[in-house]
């Protein structure tokens, strides 16, 4: 039983490896400096990236409450600082961004 497993995780790293080398020779043959981040395919974007930032809008409104509490008894006027950066960032990339594009905001 040990055996088997054991080959099964060396085949599995075995074509873990042969991926990752192959990936570079499809490379779309644009340069570096024609890549704009800020444009990200429409399917990464909806499978991927969005449900990240409703994660991280979740994340940055609980971590949101006692950075916030903190911020508010020492500094009350900087209290906006850490709600854009935690909570009004995650949710704007989330839901106010047009799909495929996320650019332009800082």
């Amino acid at each position: 039983m040990v055996r088997r497993i054991r080959s099964i995780v060396t085949s599995l790293a075995v074509a873990g490896l042969l991926v990752a080398l192959a990936a570079p020779a499809s490379a779309s043959g644009r340069s570096l400096d024609e890549i704009d981040p800020n444009n990200v395919p429409i399917l990464v974007d909806i499978a991927l990236l969005r449900p990240a930032g409703l994660v991280m809008t979740a994340v940055g409104a609980a971590l949101f409450v006692p950075v916030g509490g903190f911020t508010w008894l020492i500094r009350r006027d900087d209290v906006d600082k850490p709600f854009d950066y935690l909570v009004r960032e995650p949710f704007t990339y989330t839901f106010v961004d047009p799909i495929g594009s996320h650019g332009g905001r800082r």
